[in-house]
């Protein structure tokens, strides 16, 4: 299991594997499957209506500008990693979370992290929450989000890269939700945006953010939209202030509830480029699969143990 293995083929192919082991505490493990247990489906007709209400207006609920193209990119883009890795995670309490990870890699130095979560509701995905995690070279990654009210959400992201506190990168946002419409007023070093989607009809939305630049001093619009039939999903965004990837269009496709099928055109600094992936689901084990116009390939089958999750991951470069 510790062994990690990096190899180069003719060519200038560099393929990489490696292994990934994550651990949580029993608490953690009985949490999730109470949880499990706690999603039972409503049994008389008023709790159904009631169910189907809820659902309703979940589905209304467009998602943020800056998530939108997350569930595509979840397909097409996996998290890279090379030697080996483990992850350590358990509840101090109901509120508090703490664990660590080390990741070890024959081409680059090790890393250790330590990280520490804090929560209002540990049941809510929509409680107030501040999250932490240093690693071994100084860095420094504060993420929290406060609700002022039902709708109202404040949001804040702080990176340090060392000790130099002018170094430092801080994010503020304010969010809210009014039933189909989404609003964000956020702030970074050096612009300000304002960003609105709207629900124009069942699973789907639209919207733009507009970023004011003061030394430029000229307002940069970006646009996105989403478009979800019964197995079929369309996205698209255009922002012009991610230099990285300036154009995106998605597409996924589900044919069987435990397959998803998914595909991003998308403009780089290198070009445009396409990508595929795919995610399978198992009893016990999730599979996924990417590859791209430049023949990079990606995989990672997890595989869960009782409160242990094994991955393996493979890339082909």
């Amino acid at each position: 299991l510790f062994k990690a293995a990096s190899f180069v083929v003719g060519g200038g192919i560099v393929a990489t594997k490696g292994w990934k082991l994550h651990c949580a505490s029993k608490e953690e493990t009985a949490k999730g499957l109470t949880d499990i247990l706690d999603q039972e489906m409503p049994k008389t007709a008023q709790e159904m209506e009631a169910y189907l209400e809820i659902q309703e207006k979940k589905s209304e609920k467009p998602p943020a500008f800056g998530m939108l193209m997350m569930p595509v990119k979840s397909l097409t883009m996996l998290e890279p990693v090379e030697g080996f890795k483990f992850d350590f995670n358990t509840m101090l309490n109901d509120l508090v979370q703490a664990g660590c990870s080390w990741a070890y890699a024959v081409r680059e130095p090790s890393v250790f992290n330590l990280m520490c979560a804090l929560t209002s509701d540990a049941t809510s995905p929509d409680a107030s929450f501040i999250t932490g995690r240093k690693d071994s070279s100084g860095k420094l990654e504060v993420q929290g989000s406060y609700k002022l009210s039902s709708n109202i959400s404040a949001r804040t992201e702080m990176f340090f890269p060392d000790s130099d506190l002018n170094q430092a990168n801080v994010v503020l946002e304010a969010q809210k939700a009014a039933g189909p419409s989404s609003y964000s007023l956020k702030y970074a070093p050096g612009m300000l945006s304002y960003s609105f989607m709207q629900t124009l009809f069942k699973k789907t939305c639209a919207g733009f953010e507009a970023t004011y630049v003061p030394q430029m001093k000229m307002f940069i619009y970006a646009y996105a939209a989403k478009l979800a039939l019964e197995k079929h999903a369309f996205s698209f965004q255009w922002n012009p202030m991610n230099r990285m990837e300036p154009f995106s269009l998605g597409y996924i496709f589900a044919p069987m509830p435990r397959l998803t099928l998914g595909a991003e055109l998308k403009t780089t600094m290198n070009g445009t480029e396409t990508c595929l992936g795919m995610k399978m689901k198992f009893m016990q084990a999730v599979f996924t699969g990417a590859i791209s116009s430049n023949l990079r390939m990606q995989s990672c089958l997890q595989h869960n143990f009782g409160i242990f999750s094994l991955s393996l991951h493979g890339m082909v470069e």
